[in-house]
Formats: structure tokens, sequence, C-alpha cells
């Protein structure tokens, strides 16, 4: 009797323990994974995702960086200086508050930014525009850089890019929901 006892709580507790964490999810997509994690409202899985995320897409490595032209090494160099949402208020404040993003442990940086060039910097039409013509031309004939991967770092949060497959992604899981639905998944990514 006693050997078949704790034959079952072996059992038991082999059973019990080959996933402590959950179900192996390294054969998943990404698509997958988000959707899982969301039905599962799975904090570890929503973490994977997030860490494979930032394992695929790096920040600009030194030879891209020198590849740049002058003119975009200088916006990455102004984003890397000035960029840190952790406290709003080191570039002119927040008018939400200097602790919207305290606490999260991830930062999406988005992944196109867009430039332009001015003759005379500080002059009276550099960022006026006195008719919707002027604005549309500004438009039209600004640059950007789309393929945005600054290197920022943090010590206790982790930045992600939103380039590749991952716009569309997070998309396509925010939106065409139910109503109310696309807020639910919203702040389940803002866990």
């Amino acid at each position: 009797m006693k050997i078949y006892f704790h034959s079952l709580v072996l059992t038991f507790f082999l059973l019990c323990c080959s996933h402590p964490l959950g179900p192996d999810t390294t054969a998943l997509s990404q698509e997958e994974l988000l959707s899982l994690a969301y039905e599962n409202n799975s904090k570890r899985m929503l973490d994977d995702f997030f860490s494979r995320w930032q394992q695929e897409i790096q920040p600009i490595n030194e030879e891209e960086f020198t590849s740049l032209s002058e003119i975009e090494q200088a916006i990455y160099e102004l984003f890397e200086k000035f960029y840190d949402p952790r406290y709003p208020s080191k570039v002119g404040g927040s008018e939400w508050g200097d602790k919207l993003y305290q606490g999260y442990s991830y930062f999406i940086v988005q992944n196109k930014v867009y430039y332009r060039q001015v003759e005379e910097p500080g002059s009276e039409n550099t960022l006026w525009f006195g008719s919707r013509e002027e604005y549309e031309q500004f438009l039209a004939t600004r640059d950007s850089i789309d393929t945005f991967r600054p290197r920022v770092d943090f010590s206790s949060t982790s930045v992600v890019y939103l380039a590749g497959k991952y716009e569309s992604l997070l998309n396509d899981f925010l939106g065409q929901q139910g109503e109310g639905e696309g807020e639910n998944r919203l702040q389940f990514l803002k866990k």
C-alpha cells in the first residue's frame, strides 16, 4: 500500500510539474502566441511574445548607422538623446502627467520618422502654413526613415520596434473586434 501511495504521489507530482509555467509555446507563431496569451489571460505568454519580438528586431547596428546620410544620423542621435517616456518632464512635460509610462515592461518605438530639412532654421515659414496647399506641399516634400530602430536603453524597461510584421499584427489584434473588445485587448497589452 505504501509503494502504491508513493507511486501515485510521484506520478501526480510529475504531471503537475511537467509544464510548471504553462504549455510549450516555442512552436507558435507570434500571432498565435499573442492570441493564446489573450485567450488564457497569461502574463507569462505575453512576456514571451514581447521577448521574442525584442530578439527578432534589434536596434540599428554601427554598420547600418554609418551607412545613413548625415541628416539621418543626426535624427537618430537627437532621438537617442532625448527619448525617455518615463520622465516626459525632461523634455518639456506631458499634458497627461509625468508618470504616464512608469511601470511598463516594454516601450514600443514607432518604425517611421518624418523629417524635413529647412534652409533657414527659425524663419517665419519653418512650421507655419498659411494655407492648406502650403501644408500639403510640406507633407509632399518631407522625407522619412522607414525602418527607424534607435539605440535606446532603459534599466527596467525593454524596447521593441514597431517594424516588419508587428504593426499589422497589433492592428489586427486590436482592431475589427466586437464592441469593447478592442479596449479589452489594449488593456491586456498594457499588462
